[in-house]
């Protein structure tokens, strides 16, 4: 079949003209289409259907999963994820069954990029987890890195810059290797995120400069705009508002230099300035101005379900609002951002923690089970081995031994070999159990937040009181009583629930070793138990690190534990 992919779209045009093979016009509709996507996606939309159409009425597998691929590239292209997941998941099928791996295996990949960009953590985390093994197996460099990289986004966005950072430096050497500057510069971005996170901003602020001159080379608009937001959110951290807002206007102006750039995943990159631009403009002062980016932001984030700056524009609006004594559209996006960040809490929630853990419950044990049997077998057929090899040199010729010898090495070697892969099994659901911890960790962040920010109304609605007249006292006082009333006291109590859906076990054995525990020592120990830092327990109790400290000093004593004793590591023993 005739592939002419360095071709413009007026050639094509005019081979697709006189093409008589209908798998041929197949192709040729998707490379016009493929040729004409920067420009002209609309008319691009129109040859892959065409191709797409063409293919399932004459059954044409491989020109059904290429045309779905295209179609897919095309909806992203204008920021329709969803439409763009469906034929995701069709090209994936097709190539799979047409034995075409690694393109299965890009689809698959790029399944996972979608859900990572609308925050479904878990299932982008089970697809790159797919996607890893089958890429090393059959050294699919050009899609290593970026599992590496997109998995690193994933402890990222959890907050576990820990795990978070190997990942990224895997990639980075893997893109350096390849000499594949941009991607590496992704990676390097990252890496400067996470040490932006873990306060050092000097440190984090020195990579975001380096890159500067590697965008502007490689004329990466929309990397250099995302990365100006970054810098700008970086000098927000550190105070310095003249320098955040002189790197947002860059930012800001490269978007409008460059609108044909900021389409399909690029709306995430734009969200995310037109979000921190918000933030800027408001600490600013300059609230009608943060209540317009962030609109903006909010309208970007809406259509393709970006539920994190979502989240960020509500409270930016609610701020600006309350600053500008609009107090009607305060109360609007005050209560907008608590349903979202409960709809986002309970996207993570008690039933899928649950479901997650009866299933991994029950293939540990299924796994466990058939390891034992596996090693079990292996034992015997040794021993069998052995009384077998006695008896056949008594009574049969070398030849006949030596081929029942070969025989059990193959039936030995195979024992092993499925010991093996079970054992991988193994470490795979207790990677995932360990992930659905980060994320339990990561709903409790969520309740945190949302407590604080309805104190922070309340507050600020109890200071306007005075400054109201007397009959509408009443109205504020009740706005207030709602607010308090729907102020989620007992995040602990939620915690706990989920937390002991996942880890019953815990619970148990720990009130039977200890029973004379205090509700606070317990919840000391739940935290320690998912490998929190005294550092991020202390920002969840709102208590000093010296007083955790303390605390796990006292939990120690009370445990009978040795100097030299780790605590996690007995935590997570029990």
């Amino acid at each position: 079949m005739t592939r002419v992919n360095a071709a413009g779209p007026d050639s094509l045009l005019e081979l697709l003209s006189h093409q008589q093979d209908d798998k041929e016009k197949v192709l040729l509709n998707c490379q016009i289409a493929t040729a004409l996507k920067p420009d002209l996606p609309d008319t691009a939309f129109i040859y892959a259907k065409q191709g797409y159409r063409l293919a399932k009425t004459i059954s044409y597998k491989a020109g059904i999963a290429e045309a779905s691929s295209v179609l897919a590239d095309l909806f992203i292209r204008v920021n329709n994820l969803d439409s763009a997941k469906i034929f995701y998941n069709l090209a994936a099928s097709t190539y799979f069954d047409l034995d075409e791996l690694f393109e299965h295996t890009q689809c698959k990949m790029r399944l996972g990029n979608i859900e990572l960009a609308q925050n479904n953590y878990f299932e982008a985390f089970q697809l790159y987890t797919y996607c890893q093994p089958i890429a090393l197996e059959n050294d699919f460099h050009q899609i290593i890195p970026h599992l590496f990289n997109n998995t690193g986004v994933i402890y990222l966005n959890l907050r576990d810059y820990e795990q978070a950072l190997p990942y990224f430096e895997k990639a980075l050497a893997s893109f350096t290797k390849e000499e594949d500057v941009y991607s590496a510069s992704l990676a390097t971005s990252n890496i400067a995120y996470i040490y932006e996170n873990l306060g050092e901003r000097d440190k984090s602020l020195e990579l975001y400069l380096g890159l500067v001159p590697v965008y502007l080379k490689g004329e990466r608009w929309t990397n250099l705009a995302d990365l100006y937001s970054s810098i700008a959110s970086l000098q927000e951290q550190k105070g310095d508002l003249q320098s955040a807002g002189e790197y947002i206007d860059l930012a800001l102006n490269m978007i409008l230099k460059n609108r044909k750039n900021f389409i399909g995943p690029s709306s995430q990159i734009e969200s995310r300035i037109y979000s921190t631009a918000a933030e800027i403009e408001n600490l600013l002062g300059n609230y009608k101005q943060s209540i317009l980016y962030a609109r903006h932001s909010l309208a970007l984030a809406k259509a393709n379900s970006y539920q994190a700056f979502i989240l960020r524009d509500l409270r930016s609006m609610s701020d600006s609002y309350f600053a500008l004594g609009v107090i009607d559209s305060a109360l609007i996006y005050s209560r907008k951002y608590i349903l979202n960040i409960d709809a986002e809490d309970a996207g993570k929630g008690l039933q899928e923690v649950t479901q997650l853990k009866m299933q991994n419950d029950f293939a540990l044990k299924l796994r466990a089970a058939e390891l034992q049997s596996v090693k079990k077998s292996a034992s015997l057929r040794q021993r069998e081995t052995i009384y077998l090899s006695g008896a056949i040199m008594s009574f049969l010729f070398i030849c006949v031994l030596v081929l029942l010898f070969v025989n059990q090495r193959k039936k030995t070697a195979a024992a092993m070999l499925r010991k093996a892969n079970l054992e991988l099994e193994h470490q795979k659901l207790s990677s995932q159990m360990e992930y659905k911890n980060k994320e339990l960790t990561l709903n409790m962040l969520y309740l945190t937040e949302k407590n604080e920010f309805i104190t922070s109304i309340a507050r600020k609605l109890e200071g306007m009181k005075p400054d109201v007249k007397r009959e509408n006292r009443v109205v504020f006082q009740q706005i207030i009583n709602e607010l308090v009333h729907n102020k989620d006291v007992s995040s602990w109590e939620e915690f706990e629930l989920r937390f002991m859906e996942v880890h019953a076990e815990f619970y148990e054995a720990l009130n039977k070793t200890f029973p004379d525990l205090s509700p606070n020592e317990k919840r000391l120990c739940a935290f320690l138990r998912l490998n929190m830092t005294t550092k991020e327990v202390s920002a969840l109790t709102h208590q000093s690190v010296q007083s955790i400290n303390m605390a796990r000093f006292r939990l120690r004593k009370k445990m009978n534990m040795d100097h030299d004793d780790n605590l996690i590591s007995f935590l997570a023993q029990l």
